[in-house]
């Protein structure tokens, strides 16, 4: 056998391994299938997990929709039988809540359903969830559809549910609706966490955000009690109508405020965002826009609000890129280059 042949062996022979294990993996937690009716006394069996990701009521309405069409829905539901006939549902929420509103529009509750069920057996907590991954893996899961996920085993956001200044929730606020949107503050923080000079915003996938959110400790949730505090001192309550309450915003005021907070503590950093920024049109322009050139866009803004009138800017300002100095970033974005 040539080199070249040994070498397409070997390399063969290692990707049949790693297709095995990885096969393996995928088949340790078995599952049967079973036909199952779903009538008004069957519900009362079929639990929910208290981690199951938020129910958006559209997609219920429409799936109700199809109830009423006389169809039937062709994915399993997957569940884990805790006892002989009691299930907790992992997957398939929305089609749960589409049948017990089906079974609630009939006056006598006497409508029932047949309905697939992939069931596993006596699942922990870590089973339930690998298990809801491995059915969702084909689809897009959010940060916050992990965190739901996860929340019970992320010490920082179980502190914060018990105690915080405001509210703190999984998913984005709703109008009119006061508190803190958990991934937004906490990506805040992680991005000002992440060694000076460099600015840049924190990005990851969904999975490594939990496990990045799950690493912090009772030190960081003092450092985040204490920014709310700052921020609402300077630009009010934190709710969804307040225009300084963007992503933008917080990654821009967060890495301030944390490169800074030191030097000059709550009160003066506090007194000095008054001054230079609130109130500044172009800052709150800049805050609604969303990615990370826009966060770029208004630190730069912010670094010349501060340095405006001034030699040297008294506050410490990172650097936008490893290519671009502080000193050559320019001080408005009206000094940018058009694109």
């Amino acid at each position: 056998m040539t080199s070249v042949g040994l070498k397409v062996l070997i390399r063969n022979t290692a990707q049949s391994k790693r297709r095995a294990v990885e096969w393996i993996k995928m088949n340790e937690l078995q599952y049967r299938t079973k036909r199952i009716t779903i009538d008004a006394e069957t519900l009362k069996l079929l639990k929910t997990m208290e981690s199951r990701r938020r129910v958006v009521n559209a997609h219920v309405n429409r799936l109700h929709k199809v109830l009423l069409e006389g169809k039937n829905f062709d994915a399993p539901m997957v569940v884990n039988e805790l006892d002989v006939g009691r299930f907790r549902l992992i997957d398939g929420n929305h089609r749960l809540e589409a049948i017990k509103k089906w079974i609630e529009d009939d006056d006598e509750k006497k409508r029932k359903l047949e309905v697939s069920f992939a069931i596993y057996d006596k699942l922990d907590a870590e089973g339930e969830r690998e298990v809801f991954t491995k059915w969702n893996s084909g689809r897009r899961q959010s940060s916050n559809d992990f965190v739901q996920l996860y929340a019970s085993e992320i010490p920082i956001l179980q502190k914060m549910l018990k105690s915080f200044p405001e509210p703190v929730r999984i998913y984005s606020l709703q109008e009119g609706q006061r508190g803190i949107h958990f991934s937004s503050i906490m990506k805040a923080y992680l991005m000002a966490k992440a060694p000076y000079p460099q600015f840049k915003p924190y990005r990851s996938a969904a999975k490594r955000f939990v496990d990045d959110c799950i690493a912090l400790g009772d030190d960081d949730y003092d450092k985040l009690k204490d920014f709310v505090k700052f921020f609402e001192a300077t630009f009010g309550i934190m709710e969804k109508d307040n225009s300084y309450q963007t992503t933008t915003s917080l990654n821009c005021f967060m890495t301030i405020y944390m490169d800074n907070e030191a030097d000059f503590g709550i009160d003066e950093l506090s007194r000095l965002f008054k001054r230079h920024v609130l109130g500044k049109s172009q800052v709150i322009i800049l805050g609604q826009a969303g990615g990370q050139v826009a966060t770029e866009n208004l630190y730069n803004e912010l670094r010349g609000t501060f340095s405006k009138g001034r030699n040297k800017n008294a506050l410490r300002f990172r650097q936008i890129s490893q290519q671009m100095q502080t000193s050559e970033i320019p001080a408005n974005t009206d000094d940018l280059p058009s694109a």
